[in-house]
């Protein structure tokens, strides 16, 4: 073969090439000759080449040789002991034998799977490797290593089995997509950087290319791969030593790849493990941070994950890597990369500590007393930035030594790459040489410079782009980044007639700018924002086609960075003219590049060294950065000298000593011109001696930062217990000395709002006071990548910094997934008429969402003078409307994460307004309520000014604006009376809509009732209730209705949602697939997006749609949409295979969520035959499906049937199938056939002695003939309710105090409502075996209340206790829309806290709290304090009160209460109302009948009244 190249290898050839795989056959024939060969394949790669090389073989075969292919779904699920098994059936039964000979087909899973059949296959059979995947060819067809996974973990059961031949035809990876591309090229960036830094170097400077598929580049590359792992696998084939290397990034990445099989490629999972593995060897001081910084960059440019993903636990990461093979006596092995190109001898051990710190997304710095040493920080960003540019402007040559390598200054390369400079890596990227392209930059084109969230990058490369001199470049970043202003830069830009287009937002990136050149002559600016803007202008101007002089107007911010920019322009030969720090001169001469440039310390970064002397009384020398210094931040040692501390400074260095912890002296500084060092004095001033005041000016531009850094510092330190005060330019801290404050005696979570500088201030505060947590430790990578490592390196200790144990991990991601989090949560905009209940609902949905809410009306109504009535009656409607344009915009701009915005009715009465809802990247909800409820409600509204015309003209006009600016529909059912349903309704669509809300967990036997009514409206209340009632899920067949309006199709979602809280699963059957439906299909699809839009949960997706039409309808459906692929075939199952290709195109290319394969069986052995196919193939699935027979035949098939099987009912008059059972019917024959799974449920806690949830839950499984138990855990031991809940047969559990916030991170996700009120008391494990968790308390809450007589909207309600419990009494009193809620507790720090959480009041003690009446009170304070009341509260108003104690029946807050004629509820029966609804979850969903519930109630209070009677002593609650 001509076109290739041979690579030896140990007994076998690796073939590389170009275009032959057509003349493999014969090739094939002549080397490995065989009786009868099988091509295995998997179904995506036998439709692009598995055909036609089956044909092309056999022609080339001998008369009595043949060749057979076999096809598996793609995927790693593929690569089970299943498909092994049916596999090797499959081949005895067509007579393979020992002289037979397999060729893999595939990727690296077909590669393993097909090798470990011909390792055991009669002992042993040839085979020969055909990788189509980049993957295959450079790792896993070479070097014999063949296997399957098991439950254990990947690859555990296998053999080395050598292949016979290796074809590598790079003409495969045409066809292959290109995450699979990225995905190996995650091994070839191994390659390179265990063994080959000339290979590891071309993947660096031509990454463009080979992304781009040069032939030539990859042939180069791949052949380079190949010969590493052959060079390899010669001198160590059986993994003895050397070989190990090869796995550099895999101990890690193997453990994130069984967690997120099916989810996450290997090649993905494994730069992440050699990010996380390189980072460990940087920490060990056996890897400099610049080889790191390489790595990252690397992986970066073939867009490879780097971090590990949200959601997957470092504790869990860890377990897997027990089953590594490296290991060795239990104790886990790594490869330590030493160097690019150089990864030593094999694997080392390394201790779990340090892995867990690498890992954790959260530390806390623990501290060890005086911090004493030396050390030299990252390089100046600020310097690294100005002399990156200049060098890549200038003429010549340049190294740069010293530079600072970090998230700004990766994207600022990157950038300047894409605009043509030549930059490379010398010295192990210890030096950086570019080279200089004179001021004649290329413009980018759409290949956007994407500067993640770099301010500094984006503001000089805007003027930068100008100087191309054709073309256009885009600037573009991260979400943050297009709220950071660049008005005036533009602007002034402009002026001089540089071409720059706003992209989305006017005054914020992204940016378009055209080639234009820069002009010259006299630039205005105004500079009162950003002193980066100026430094743009300055560095661009020596290339611009006249000198230029720029005027700048208004105060300058941040003028030490301007004279910074100034002085390295000199140095590199260009001489500003400064004139009274307002006016420059620049000449255009160009840059004289020095042969090197060495870059300082950075002096913002030595601020925190310096810092960790002060706070802690040592001593710290930062070297590189001194009283020579160009920046300005190296003044920042003067604050610490103001504040006691000895300072000691030469030319090159700065010394600290600081003073006595808690003896620092409060100052009151303007921090104007070292701003970005403010945070690091803000916490030390924390910790001066108690009662002092300090305070912080000049600072307000820190506003506009990577986050509101003021509010930012405000909240956190106010964690911390440290009382802060904002001030117009600034803040004031007031001191709390050296002892830590109460509110630290455990882990507070600091939020880092992806700023570096506020998680290194916290680190800082870390070194005295203990129990702060860094939430998100990985945010310094920004400026400071070996930041932590640098902590434990002054500490003198490597426990100086640990991962967040569980306690604080778990308490740290359920808070910050609240409210905490709503600032990174997207906002929710909320339209419809007046009266359709917008302020009513949203404010719920605030509620539900831990968000804030804003009435836009009541933005107005501050803004009108008067109020809007009176405003619009003496300036009339137009100018009303101009002010509700300025407040619409205003909002929108401010407020783009953690709100919920109500809109007001007439806000699409303008064509400006549409247009801004229509261009916001927020999401825009209708909320559609009928016009006869609309009608009624404005004839009794007096307050609002009244319509000039028909209420029902203005509806008509404004409805189909409604839908044109809308994502969503939420349509209230006509005369809705329910308010509180609809408030729930409303709070899952809003968090659907956000991607707040978890899927739908797959519950096991779970069950859907499919309405068959062509008018859902027509069922009576009363039966559409029970018709849903025992089902998990409900079906809304769309092809069956009267009309497929979406008006129409709105009503019947409305009547649902009136009768039940399930979800909706949204289906238009076409007639192929035994439905109705014979629209086109870009008519279905425009159906199926009707239900998204109408927010159904499910949406059933048929896998036979065009593909164009399901690309374009699977890129539209929302993260929270559950997807379910379906096929239905009117006839009886033709075999595994067939079975296999159905599952995997309802897999929707790897979309959908769940699978449905539905056949018809006319007899009984139909039904066993698909029973049987899916028996064996159902271990190879990674999600779940659902597989079943039609007709009566198949009834069997539905009975064993364990995901949603869809039954109808007997009040409906026609089944949606042949076959279909009631779910009664499905349940009786489960029952009786024992196919329920035996499940263990858990009360965790402690003391649970009498608690009445066993009783409570036994009662109810018992009734339901389920094969469950519960039964009590006494501990307050994490780990302890771990166990149980990783055992085989448990289900789940309830969770009670002390462990409410402490099993988090084991749970997959968290309802809503757990996430705000940051705590969980119910976890379910579905059929997949992963853990969800929920919280049930707020619906005990709120049903003990309603059925005390609470009013639905009550005006105030008071709260007594601050703890989990307390949490879930605001939430749950928000839900009702509760006007104010005021928080008392013992521990006033701890009220504040929770008012401030979650946007309430707070009163100092109970008799301040008498300042209002009350409609609710509630405790939460334990029996044992015999609380009570001042008298006045409950006499004032006679508000319902509840008490959450339930021991005694009637506590000392009961009998007062009742004793003032107040209505009660018990605690007691908040705890039956929640644990009813845990009921309902550990029962897969199911709605519990009325008739049930009575009986468990009937029977808890009998048992809980007779346990009261006892002697305290002797008490005893019985389990069933």
């Amino acid at each position: 073969m001509e076109k290739a190249t041979v690579v030896p290898c140990t007994g076998y050839n690796v073939v590389v090439g170009y275009e032959f795989w057509r003349q493999l056959p014969l090739d094939l024939i002549k080397y490995v000759p065989a009786s009868k060969y099988i091509i295995i394949t998997d179904l995506n790669v036998q439709q692009h080449y598995g055909d036609e090389l089956l044909r092309a073989l056999n022609e080339a075969l001998p008369d009595g040789i043949e060749a057979l292919l076999y096809a598996v779904a793609p995927g790693e699920a593929s690569k089970s002991r299943e498909t092994k098994r049916a596999l090797e059936d499959w081949m005895l039964a067509r007579g393979f034998d020992r002289k037979s000979c397999i060729v893999a087909l595939g990727g690296g899973v077909v590669g393993d799977l097909a090798g470990f059949v011909a390792a055991t296959f009669m002992r042993g059979i040839n085979f020969v490797q055909v990788p189509t995947t980049l993957l295959a060819m450079v790792d896993s067809s070479i070097g014999g290593k063949t296997g399957i996974d098991t439950p254990a973990g990947k690859n555990l059961v296998g053999a080395f089995h050598r292949p016979k031949r290796v074809y590598a035809d790079l003409a495969f990876l045409s066809t292959l997509p290109e995450r699979e591309f990225n995905n190996g090229m995650a091994e070839v960036i191994k390659a390179g950087a265990i063994y080959d830094a000339a290979l590891f170097q071309l993947l660096e400077l031509q990454s463009e290319q080979i992304r781009a598929l040069d032939p030539d580049l990859l042939t180069q590359m791949v052949l380079a791969a190949v010969r590493v792992k052959v060079t390899v696998v010669l001198q160590d084939e059986k993994e003895a030593g050397l070989r190990a290397i090869l796995n550099f990034g895999h101990s890690i990445g193997h453990g994130i790849e069984a967690l997120l099989t099916g989810h996450w490629l290997h090649g993905e999972c494994v730069a992440v493990g050699m990010i996380k593995e390189t980072e460990v060897a940087r920490a060990r001081g056996i890897l400099s941070p610049d080889a790191l910084n390489r790595l990252l960059s690397c992986c970066q440019a073939y867009h490879l994950p780097t971090t590990i993903p949200t959601g997957v636990s470092h504790n869990d990461v860890l377990h897997k890597m027990a089953v590594d093979k490296k290991n060795e006596r239990g104790r886990k092995h790594i490869v330590f990369l030493r160097a690019i190109g150089d990864a030593g001898q094999g694997a080392e051990p390394v201790e779990d500590d340090l892995l867990l710190r690498i890992m954790a997304p959260a530390v806390e710095v623990v501290p060890h007393g005086p911090i004493a040493g030396t050390i030299r920080v990252p390089g100046s960003k600020s310097i690294s930035n100005r002399v990156l540019l200049m060098a890549a402007l200038g003429r010549g040559v340049c190294r740069l030594r010293g530079l600072l390598h970090s998230d700004d200054t990766k994207v600022m390369i990157a950038a300047l790459r894409k605009l043509g400079v030549r930059i490379e890596f010398e010295d192990n990227g210890h030096v950086l040489l570019i080279q200089g392209c004179d001021g004649k930059l290329q413009a980018a084109g759409d290949n956007a410079l994407f500067l993640a969230n770099a301010g500094t990058a984006s503001r000089f490369l805007t003027s930068a782009c100008c100087l191309a001199s054709s073309g256009h470049s885009l600037v573009t970043g991260v979400k943050r980044m297009h709220e950071r202003p660049i008005g005036d830069l533009v602007e002034a830009l402009r002026a001089v007639d540089c071409a720059i287009d706003y992209l989305d937002q006017e005054g914020y990136p992204p940016l378009r700018v055209h080639g234009t050149g820069l002009p010259g002559g006299t630039i205005q600016l105004a500079a009162t924002v950003s002193s980066q803007y100026v430094s743009s202008i300055l560095l661009a101007a020596p290339y611009a086609q006249a000198p230029v002089t720029l005027e700048l107007v208004g105060e300058v911010v941040s003028q030490p960075y301007i004279d910074m920019t100034v002085a390295l322009m000199k140095q590199f030969g260009v001489d500003v003219e400064a004139h009274s720090g307002s006016r420059y001169v620049i000449p255009n001469t160009g840059y004289q590049l020095p042969d090197t440039f060495d870059v300082e310390s950075d002096a913002s970064s030595a601020s925190y060294p310096l810092a960790m002397a002060a706070i802690s009384g040592g001593r710290v020398t930062v070297a590189a950065m001194g009283s020579g210094s160009l920046q300005g931040d190296a003044a920042f040692c003067r604050v610490l000298e103001r504040m006691g501390c000895e300072v000691e400074q030469t030319s090159d260095a700065t010394t600290v000593v600081g003073c006595v912890p808690g003896t620092l002296q409060p100052v009151d500084v303007d921090m104007g011109d070292i701003t970005d060092t403010f945070m690091t004095a803000a916490v030390l001033m924390a910790t001066c001696p108690k009662g002092s005041r300090s305070t912080i000016t000049n600072i307000a531009n820190q506003r506009v930062k990577e986050c509101n850094r003021i509010t930012a510092m405000l909240t956190e330190l106010g964690k911390c217990g440290v009382h802060c005060e904002e001030l117009e330019t600034g803040l004031a801290i007031f001191g709390q000395g050296a002892d830590s404050p109460a509110s630290l005696k455990r882990g507070v979570p600091v939020e880092c709002y992806r700023d570096h500088r506020i998680a290194m201030s916290f680190g800082v505060l870390g070194c005295l006071w203990p129990n702060v947590q860094i939430t998100d430790k990985d945010c310094t990578d920004k400026t400071y990548p070996s930041f932590w490592d640098d902590v434990c390196n002054l500490q003198g200790h490597r426990n100086a910094v640990l991962h967040a144990s569980i306690e604080e991990q778990t308490s740290a991601a359920a808070g910050s997934a609240g409210h905490a989090g709503a600032r990174d949560r997207q906002s929710v905009c909320i339209i419809g008429m007046r009266g359709a209940g917008k302020s009513t609902l949203a404010r719920a949905a605030a509620a539900h969402l831990g968000y804030q809410f804003l009435d836009l009306d009541v933005v107005l109504e501050e803004r009108c003078e008067g109020g809007i009535k009176t405003f619009v009656e003496q300036q009339g409607w137009p100018a009303f409307r101009d002010a509700e344009e300025r407040v619409l915009a205003d909002t929108l701009r401010a407020h783009p994460t953690g709100a919920v915005i109500a809109c007001g009715g007439g806000i699409v009465e303008r064509e400006a307004n549409c247009a801004v809802l229509q261009a916001t990247k927020l999401p825009i909800i209708w909320l559609d309520r009928p016009l006869v409820d609309i009608e009624r409600y404005l004839a009794a509204d007096g307050v609002r000014p009244a319509y000039l015309e028909e209420v029902a003209e203005v509806y008509a006009r404004r409805q189909p604006r409604f839908a044109a600016c809308a994502d969503w529909r939420f349509p209230v059912a006509e005369g809705a009376t329910d308010l509180l349903c609809w408030k729930q309704h409303f709070g899952r669509l809003c968090a659907l809509a956000t991607g707040l809300s978890p899927r739908v967990p797959a519950w096991v036997y779970s069950k859907f009732v499919c309405l068959t009514q062509p008018d859902v409206r027509a069922v009576p209340a009363a039966q559409l209730a029970e018709i849903v009632a025992n089902a998990q899920a409900v079906e809304l067949r769309v092809d069956l209705l009267a009309s497929l309006t979406e008006d129409y199709i709105a009503t019947q979602v409305a009547a649902i949602r009136s009768a039940t809280k399930s979800p909706i699963i949204f289906t238009v059957r076409t007639e192929p697939q035994g439905g109705r439906y014979a629209g086109s299909p870009a008519k279905y699809a425009a159906l199926l997006r009707v239900g998204i839009r109408l927010g159904c949960e499910i949406v059933d997706v048929e896998a036979d749609l065009p593909s164009d039409e399901l690309r374009q309808l699977t890129r539209l459906v929302p993260a929270s949409t559950t997807l379910l692929g379906s096929l239905h075939f009117l006839r009886p199952c033709g075999g595994a295979q067939e079975l296999t290709a159905a599952l995997h195109n309802c897999a929707l290319g790897g979309r959908a969520d769940l699978l449905k394969v539905i056949f018809t069986a006319d007899t009984p052995g139909d039904a066993l035959a698909l029973v049987e196919a899916y028996r064996v193939l159902r271990g190879t699935l990674s999600r779940p499906a659902i597989v079943m027979a039609m007709g009566q035949a198949g009834k069997l098939t539905r009975v064993l049937n364990d995901q949603l099987t869809p039954v109808t009912h007997r009040l409906l008059t026609t089944a949606a199938a042949p076959g279909q059972l009631t779910a009664q019917q499905l349940d009786d024959m489960r029952a009786e056939l024992g196919l329920f799974p035996k499940r263990n449920f858990f009360l965790f806690g402690e003391p649970i002695a009498l608690s009445a949830s066993p009783l409570m839950h036994n009662t109810v499984f018992a009734d339901l003939k389920l094969p469950y138990t519960y039964q009590r855990c006494s501990t307050s031991n994490a780990l302890d309710a771990i166990t149980c809940l990783q055992g085989t047969n448990c289900g789940g559990g309830s969770v009670t105090m002390p462990l409410k916030e402490r099993l988090g991170h084991v749970l997959v996700d968290v309802d809503v409502p757990g996430r705000v009120i940051g705590a969980v008391n119910t976890i379910v494990k579905d059929s997949q075996g992963q853990l969800h968790g929920f919280n049930t308390d707020y619906l005990g809450i709120l049903a003990a209340l309603r059925d005390a007589g609470a009013p639905s909207a009550p005006r105030a309600a008071l709260v007594l206790g601050a703890g989990g419990t307390a949490r879930a009494a605001v939430y749950a009193l928000q839900q009702l829309g509760c006007h104010r809620i005021v928080v008392v507790n013992r521990t006033a720090e701890r009220a504040l806290a929770l008012a401030e959480q979650f946007r309430v009041e707070h009163a100092a003690d109970l008799m301040a709290s008498t300042a209002y009446t009350y409609d609710i009170v509630v405790s939460t304070v334990a029996a044992t304090a015999n609380l009570t009341v001042p008298e006045v509260l409950l006499t004032a108003s006679r508000p319902v009160v509840l008490d959450a104690a339930y021991i005694p029946y009637k506590t000392a807050l009961i009998l007062q209460a009742e004793a003032a004629g107040c209505r009660v509820a018990h605690g007691i029966d908040m705890l039956l109302h929640q644990g009813l609804a845990q009921a309902q979850l550990f029962c897969g969903g199911t709605t519990l009948s009325s008739e049930l519930q009575k009986k468990v109630w009937a029977r808890v209070h009998a048992c809980y009244q007779a346990m009261l009677a006892m002697e305290p002593a002797e008490r005893v609650m019985p389990n069933i």
